[in-house]
This record gives C-alpha cells, structure tokens and sequence, in this order.
C-alpha cells in the first residue's frame, strides 16, 4: 500500500474507495480497529528549532507535531494547541456510539498521519427507490498537521454503486457537524455529541424521505444542464444569474459530459427505478466526484485515488456534493 495511505483496514463491503485491509466480517472492538488499521502510534508537540547563520541551533517560534514512531514532523502549531492521540480519538468513539450501537467499518490515516479518519456504520439501510439503498455511517478525522481540527458528522453511502453524500456541511443540517479545536481535551464534549447523535436515526430519516421525493421529481435535459452550471458557479449571485452563454460554454468541457454519463450510466442510476430523476442528477454529481474527477496530486497525496478519497471526505468534493443536494432540494420546491 502506498506511504501515503499508509494503513487501512475495512470490514464488510469493500468501501467505494477501494482502499485498505479487508479483516474479516466479525465486528471489531476499537482496540482491534486501531491496530487493524495501523494507527497505534502516537504524537508530540515540541519546540521548534531553526539553524542561526553561527551554525547554532536555537528555539523558533511555535512547535512542531511529531509522529513518533517515525520522528518526522506532521505539522506546525502555537503555543494553546493540544494534540488529540489516535487513542483517544477511538476512546471517543466508543464513548460516543455506545455499547453496541454501531461498529467499526472502515479507519485509517492519510499524507503519513496526517489526517486519520474512523468510519463507524450506524446500522441503519432504507431504499430510496427500490433497488437503491443508502446506509447511516458517523465519520470522525482528526488531524495532526496543525491546520484540521476534530470533525464529526454523518455520511450516507449509496450502496449500490459505492457513492457518498456527507451531509456534514448540508445547510439545512448544520446541527449534525461538530468541529473541534485542539485546544483541550475532547472528551468533556462526549455529552454533547451524544445527544446530538440520539437523532441520528431521526436525520437519516428526513434524508431518505428528501431522497424520495427527489426521486419523485422528473427532469428535462434543460434543467438538468442548468443544474450542472449553478452546480459549477462558485457565487451565489452568479448562480442566480445562468444564461445560455454560460451554459453552452459549461457544456463544451469533459467535466459536463462525465457529469452527464454518470447521469446516464452510473450503475445505481441504471438498476434504479429513479432514472431521468432529481435523485439521479444527484448521485450522479456524487459517483462523479467520488469515482471519476481529476485530483489534484500533491506532497501528500501522490495518487489520484488518495487524492480523491481527500477531496470527496474532507475537502471541496464535499463542499460540492451537498451543494448538489440542496440546488435539487431547490429545484424540487422542498427548500
């Protein structure tokens, strides 16, 4: 496995990804997690050095987060930040999900430990349309390069043809995202997630009902061209302002037309009842971005796989993937 997807497990189903270390179907316990996925190292926070032109070395300013297991620096902080170990981030889990309640399906780490994620299925499947299920997970990360801090929020996956919708940054949904600084110890708020996290089931279920009548919506081929360039339009104002010019430059470039196959001929748009639907230009947005959009390569993302997997989880593929559910929810009339 690549240094930059370091270590992966899964459990279960492969994820969409196409990531990690199958372990078997048993449910794990988060010990077990931690070690399946290989993330039972820790971190430091210490002072920061530079070389003066004496060629002595003196304290800089800040400090440097250290993995310690490979004595290499993830990230540089002041002097309020407070690491959160990989340990205590499970530890948080469990104290969260409760006994039983859910289990460890997929935990790893990105950019060599940089960013680490725990993925725990809720248990919960509901069909939007027959032949079309979707899955309740809560996904937590947590970084160590100094900049991310500790998230948590609910993701759903399409199972049919592996694509995801974080509603983590939906607006309408802004009560499931927790977002915590690493500044003192996390778990003082295990009371507030976990009250938050009783309706769960609850926001799974208002998503699967806006799923439905998404799905109950047809659409022309005009709107759904004018759905992909508001979709692209990165201003509000600009999106309420499309013309034809827009959209018939829109239309010309390889982005419109594999946003216009996964329309037609994603799997779970084809074996789905759901075709010609606001459902389908949705998941047709999101098996886009999480199976075909160009990502960019990077220090620490040095294929396009874990690139993408960043993108569609933690960056501007989630940021894009809600906005397609709250422009259909817009079109449909139910916003």
């Amino acid at each position: 496995m690549s240094a930059n997807v370091e270590t992966m497990m899964y459990t279960g189903t492969e994820p969409w990804h196409g990531l990690g270390v199958y372990v078997g179907d048993k449910n794990i316990n988060s010990r077990e997690a931690i070690t399946a996925a290989g993330l039972n190292w820790g971190v430091e926070k210490r002072r920061s050095y530079f070389q003066a032109k004496d060629g002595q070395f003196r304290k800089g300013d800040g400090f440097d987060i250290v993995r310690t297991d490979k004595e290499k620096s993830l990230g540089h902080v002041g002097d309020v930040y407070t690491p959160v170990q990989n340990l205590e981030a499970f530890e948080f889990m469990d104290a969260v999900i409760g006994q039983g309640r859910a289990v460890y399906h997929t935990a790893g780490s990105l950019g060599e430990g940089r960013k680490i994620w725990i993925l725990v299925d809720m248990r919960e499947e509901a069909e939007i349309v027959n032949g079309d299920p979707v899955r309740n997970f809560v996904l937590l990360s947590n970084g160590h390069d100094g900049r991310s801090m500790l998230d948590i929020g609910l993701t759903t996956v399409r199972v049919v043809c592996q694509n995801t919708l974080n509603l983590a940054l939906s607006t309408r949904e802004k009560s499931q995202f927790f977002s915590f600084r690493h500044t003192r110890g996390i778990h003082g708020k295990t009371i507030q997630v976990q009250d938050a996290l009783k309706a769960v089931s609850a926001k799974f279920s208002n998503f699967v009902e806006d799923g439905k009548k998404l799905a109950a919506r047809q659409i022309t081929r005009k709107e759904l061209d004018e759905f992909l360039i508001k979709l692209e339009l990165e201003r509000a104002n600009d999106r309420e302002q499309v013309n034809a010019a827009k959209v018939s430059e829109f239309k010309r470039t390889d982005k419109y037309r594999q946003m216009l196959w996964a329309f037609e001929n994603s799997p779970g748009n084809i074996r789905s009842k759901a075709e010609g639907t606001l459902w389908a230009a949705v998941n047709g947005v999101t098996y886009y971005i999480d199976h075909q959009a160009p990502s960019r390569k990077t220090d620490n993302f040095t294929t396009t796989q874990q690139a993408r997997l960043n993108s569609a989880w933690f960056n501007g593929g989630v940021v894009k993937k809600n906005r397609a559910f709250e422009l259909a929810l817009q079109m449909a009339g139910k916003v």
